[in-house]
């Protein structure tokens, strides 16, 4: 509240330059408008016919891969990816994006080509944080972490495996969440691992994933290796066997099939089911090799070698091995490897090369966005040097109000001397009168005749107040309240409002005062009115706030009160009609007084 004066300037300010605040308003609205005008022809604005033939592609890229036809598939994907252009929208370029992850898909599942997959899934990932798409960029993760899962960096794909397992949980596509919990399952059993996930494996079961498109394969996988990690072997082998049965999977259902086969073949090796272990493998070589699945067959391989050192046929295990690296050398070669991660530095560079020409083409464009500033920053200068020169005056006009109340304030004092300086006398005077009761009549009407010569200055004062509003007041014309009675009433009035601290009193009313007075309520209203030109209310709180000015000005006695204390102690019943109150009389706050009131001082 005590910053009310200066916000009603501030606004008082706005609404007196309505026309100056209009003309801002149209030069922004201006530049605007040339601001949006210039980014719509850096913009490309694309036809429906453009995102329909690009979804048309997709979806045969898509039929294609399901087919296992791998060069159709790549070649509609390439025509999606080709149409790329920075400028265009962020639906076409979802688009895009969902391009680039396909076609690192194609070339991990069906080429087994893993620094070329990895390109396109670094691809997909910068084209989803360009437009924010977090499904996108969730089914990258993923696949990335597939490529390193390849390579062996364990650590790495399960990290991977678990941005995208709750990247997709956030997005709700509880799809993606399963296919992400099926790749950590494959390597939960590691012993750097094994303990990696628990908070994902809840996830699992309050998500309800069960019943989602392979789910139930996901939690029968699960709970084999919680059978097969206690110890149940029996129990693990069976659970895996019905995990075959619930593999559900279209786009790769041979993968899934071969991971479960490799556990189920580790696990009978381990319960010394050497026969059925053998067994296994040897269907998992044979699907790896009609399919040319290289991946799966160096996997057999390892498991061969394993069971070789365990049997003692060292010269078996170090074939199976050389074999095993072999097939490995052909394709995880150190060369390949270092060129997926040397990949990352390649997009950086060449997303460095295209926003240089980005900022290039877009020179112009900055041009307008700086004097867009330059002008909002003069605008503001103006209205500051404005603000700062009103702010001055404010404080001027402050000072004269001050000045004004101050003057009130003695002129009030002064009055009320005065009344009872006249008060005294006219006591002294009927001191007098009663000593001289017995005087014979000739001296008794000596002395009536001095009365009032003498009474007359005593009255003066009130006859002051009373003629100011005679004249006009036609309201209390047929009243019964005689001039006599009305000036004898108006002495006891003013005695009370003077000389006591009732009027201090927050439950003080007219009521009240009319007791005190030994009259009515609406004589004491009328003789209010008639004298002073203002409502007892009116009266009373000018009365208070006279008070709260001689305390706001002792800093002395009543510096360490706060705004609100001294309203109390003045009588006001809230801090806020104390204020509305004070500033209707004195045209300022109570705070904005007290400063005043010391600066002066200090000037004194």
């Amino acid at each position: 509240m005590e910053k009310t004066d200066k916000h009603h300037s501030i606004k008082g300010y706005i609404r007196r330059r309505k026309p100056l605040w209009a003309g801002i308003t149209l030069c922004l609205a201006i530049a605007l408008t040339a601001l949006l005008s210039t980014c719509r022809n850096f913009g490309y604005i694309s036809t429906k016919e453009e995102a329909d033939t690009l979804r048309r592609f997709l979806a045969k890229g898509t039929a294609c891969v399901e087919k296992r036809q791998t060069d159709s598939a790549l070649t509609y994907y390439s025509l999606v990816l080709s149409r790329y252009r920075p400028t265009m929208p962020d639906s076409l370029k979802r688009l895009c994006c969902k391009a680039a992850n396909n076609m690192g898909y194609t070339y991990f599942f069906q080429r087994q080509n893993y620094p070329q997959s990895y390109k396109y899934y670094l691809r997909a990932i910068e084209l989803s944080e360009e437009i924010g798409d977090t499904l996108s960029a969730v089914y990258a993760h993923l696949n990335i972490g597939n490529v390193f899962s390849v390579y062996g960096n364990q650590q790495e794909a399960f990290s991977r495996y678990r941005r995208a397992f709750n990247g997709a949980l956030r997005r709700g596509d509880h799809a993606i969440a399963v296919t992400c919990m099926l790749n950590m399952l494959s390597m939960y059993q590691t012993d750097t691992l094994r303990y990696a996930m628990p908070r994902e494996i809840d996830a699992f079961d309050s998500y309800g994933l069960r019943r989602e498109v392979m789910g139930e394969y996901a939690w029968t996988r699960l709970q084999a290796i919680k059978a097969k990690q206690a110890g149940h072997y029996d129990e693990a082998e069976r659970l895996l066997r019905l995990a075959l049965q619930k593999i559900d999977d279209k786009l790769s259902p041979q993968q899934y099939r071969w991971n479960t086969l490799g556990e189920l073949a580790d696990l009978m090796l381990r319960e010394g089911k050497i026969n059925e272990g053998k067994r296994i493998m040897r269907i998992c070589m044979a699907e790896a090799r009609q399919t040319q699945s290289r991946g799966v067959e160096a996997g057999v391989y390892s498991l061969l070698a394993d069971l070789c050192v365990k049997e003692g046929r060292w010269d078996s295990a170090y074939a199976f091995k050389s074999r095993m690296t072999e097939i490995q050398d052909s394709f995880f070669s150190a060369q390949n490897y270092g060129q997926i991660r040397d990949m990352e530095s390649g997009m950086k560079l060449q997303k460095l090369g295209d926003q240089i020409r980005e900022n290039e083409t877009r020179h112009s464009l900055t041009l307008i966005v700086l004097w867009c500033i330059l002008a909002g920053a003069c605008v503001l200068l103006l209205f500051s040097v404005a603000f700062y020169l009103q702010n001055r005056r404010l404080k001027q006009r402050n000072r004269d109000l001050y000045a004004q109340a101050r003057q009130a304030l003695h002129s009030y004092q002064q009055e009320k001397k005065s009344r009872a300086h006249y008060e005294q006398r006219i006591q002294n005077l009927e001191s007098k009168l009663s000593t001289k009761a017995d005087a014979d009549k000739a001296d008794a009407t000596g002395d009536s005749q001095i009365q009032p010569d003498e009474h007359k200055d005593t009255v003066n004062e009130t006859e002051r107040l009373t003629n100011s509003h005679s004249e006009t007041d036609t309201k209390y014309q047929s009243s019964s309240l005689s001039e006599t009675a009305g000036q004898q009433l108006l002495y006891k009035v003013q005695a009370i409002l003077d000389n006591t601290k009732e009027i201090l009193n927050p439950s003080f009313s007219i009521d009240r005062l009319a007791r005190l007075t030994g009259s009515n309520y609406h004589y004491v209203s009328e003789i209010i009115n008639k004298t002073y030109g203002k409502n007892f209310s009116a009266l009373l709180g000018e009365l208070r706030v006279r008070n709260a000015c001689m305390l706001l000005a002792d800093n002395e006695h009543y510096g360490n009160f706060t705004i609100e204390a001294v309203g109390t102690e003045c009588g006001f019943k809230s801090r806020t009609n104390f204020v509305a109150v004070f500033k209707k009389v004195t045209g300022l706050t109570p705070s904005s007084y007290r400063k005043l009131a010391k600066e002066k001082k200090q000037e004194q």
